[in-house]
């Protein structure tokens, strides 16, 4: 790589026209992420040329690039997802980076464990990438496809793993909390509505995701069903109360009783619909409630773990899962079936400890499981077959004996 960079960078030295200069620039960051460079060398090499307009027709290249550099030095997701929406919104010529960005979401989105959002980052993918750009099709076609097996499994697991955590927190946490959302919720609706009105048409085509709540973990409250859920409750309890924050009020103007008629804007009408926020204090689990939510949380875990495992085939994230199921909930109702995945992802990782673990734990535990009968029926077939091999060996050995006796002795 150092011989390339330092290439590049002569041709850099004689004034190269624009689009080699871009691609030799390219390169040289491209270079320092795959070798041995810096990264933030690389950084800074493609966002100086975001600033200079002869490069927009490469933008979608740039941001890509951007997106690239922030997952090599462990950015937040977030910045990594916002270098691949720019290059997705510049790209207008370009399908294959256009097929890569997208690509990139998905696995940022597969980390975030948002398969839904993933999914359609793959399905995209799939449209702009042809069966030449490999790997990158042949994995974006596999995972779109399975995806839809566990999106309902981890949406649960995130769902449910919010609301366990806010009911961890005292009241002024969640009420603040609860306060941020709303004012968070309330700035995308502002922001969306302006991008529709005033971005270019390949602006307005990139999504934009609702806001998560402040530290990047699910909110369970970004479900809508449930958002217009409470409002309604809340409206059948105190009337048609405005909704809207003090700055949002001014709006409205005073003694029109709340309707608005035909005067409400799209922006007004989808402020309206955002609950209360003693609807969403309310809406946290207590007592019974809180139970029955870490109950459906053991039992997602353990299906996504199975997801993982049968349907995409991933050990690694089948074991964390596992993991997470055994810390918070180790006498859960699957450990005996837990216990089989485990010795087969052991098995195909050719781990004899962890294999032997397995068994003997489901042995002893869960003795008349069913899973625990399926690996001693397995292992009495094996030993029977070694027996029966290690016989055919003996036989075999005795033969060989017996005929070389006789060839030395000449009997023919």
């Amino acid at each position: 790589f150092d011989k390339s960079t330092e290439s590049f960078k002569k041709s850099l030295a004689l004034h190269p026209p624009v689009d080699m200069s871009f691609n030799a620039q390219k390169h040289i960051a491209f270079n320092s992420v795959s070798g041995n460079g810096d990264p933030g060398e690389a950084h800074k090499i493609l966002n100086k040329m975001t600033q200079d307009q002869k490069y927009k027709q490469f933008y979608d290249q740039v941001y890509y690039g951007l997106g690239i550099i922030a997952q090599k030095l462990g950015k937040p997701s977030e910045e990594a997802l916002d270098n691949f929406k720019k290059s997705i919104q510049y790209s207008t010529n370009n399908n294959r980076q256009k097929g890569l960005s997208y690509m990139e979401m998905g696995n940022e989105y597969y980390k975030l464990l948002n398969y839904s959002l993933a999914k359609s980052a793959y399905d995209s993918a799939g449209m702009f990438l042809t069966q030449q750009d490999q790997p990158e099709w042949t994995i974006a076609q596999q995972r779109a496809g399975v995806l839809d097996k566990i999106a309902e499994p981890g949406s649960i697991v995130k769902e449910t793993d919010s609301l366990i955590q806010l009911a961890s927190l005292s009241e002024p946490e969640q009420r603040a909390y609860i306060d941020k959302y709303i004012k968070d919720l309330e700035k995308w609706i502002a922001d969306s509505t302006f991008l529709a009105q005033n971005a270019p048409p390949q602006m307005q085509q990139a999504s934009m995701d609702v806001p998560t709540g402040g530290d990047g973990a699910s909110w369970y409250f970004n479900n809508r069903t449930l958002m217009q859920k409470g409002a309604n409750e809340f409206k059948q309890k105190w009337g048609n109360i405005e909704l809207k924050d003090n700055w949002r009020r001014s709006l409205a103007g005073f003694g029109d009783g709340g309707s608005g008629g035909s005067n409400v804007t799209a922006e007004e009408e989808e402020v309206s619909r955002i609950p209360h926020p003693d609807t969403l204090f309310a809406a946290i689990p207590r007592g019974e409630k809180l139970d029955s939510v870490k109950l459906a949380h053991s039992l997602a875990l353990f299906e996504l773990g199975k997801g993982y495992y049968y349907d995409l085939e991933d050990n690694e994230n089948a074991v964390k899962t596992f993991d997470t199921l055994q810390n918070r909930y180790p006498a859960h109702s699957n450990s005996a079936e837990e216990l089989y995945i485990r010795y087969l992802i052991a098995i195909r990782n050719h781990n004899d400890t962890e294999a032997n673990r397995c068994y003997s734990e489901l042995q002893q535990n869960y003795p008349v499981s069913e899973w625990a009968k399926r690996l001693k029926e397995s292992k009495t077939k094996m030993q029977e077959q070694d027996d029966l091999w290690v016989e055919k060996e003996q036989t075999l050995s005795e033969h060989y004996n017996e005929t070389y006796d006789m060839l030395i002795e000449r009997q023919y």
